[in-house]
């Protein structure tokens, strides 16, 4: 495994031995789950459409930035990349979603994902 394949990987190493923070918190656990799984959805939908694989390690790296913006740590991430790499396998991915409109649709979900991770973590 090379690229985002053992980055996620190591993420869930990560996560099998600990928790998110707060984990009793529902809200935060299903925001966490959200977010990885608005971002996995994009995740699958790169290659699918036919961008590189480093378009692919780019995105994973802007939507952990963007994670760590919203105030997520590392135990945060493990959980998002465990969430990113479910969806991402569980992915249906049509046509559509390498159009303009397709694309717009599932950037807007992964960021309104994003701004419920933020108002969950603060």
């Amino acid at each position: 495994m090379k690229g985002p394949g053992l980055m996620l990987s190591a993420a869930l190493a990560i996560a099998a031995f600990s928790a998110p923070a707060g984990a009793a918190d529902e809200t935060l656990k299903q925001a966490l789950e959200d977010y990885g799984s608005a971002a996995g959805t994009i995740a699958a939908s790169v290659p699918f459409c036919g961008g590189p694989e480093k378009e692919l390690s780019y995105f994973i790296a802007q939507v952990k930035q963007l994670a760590e913006k919203a105030g997520a740590g590392p135990v945060e991430w493990a959980s998002i990349a465990i969430a990113m790499q479910k969806s991402s396998a569980a992915a249906e991915i049509g046509n559509h979603h390498c159009t303009e409109d397709g694309g717009r649709s599932l950037a807007t979900d992964l960021l309104e994902k994003q701004k419920a991770l933020q108002a969950a973590l603060n």
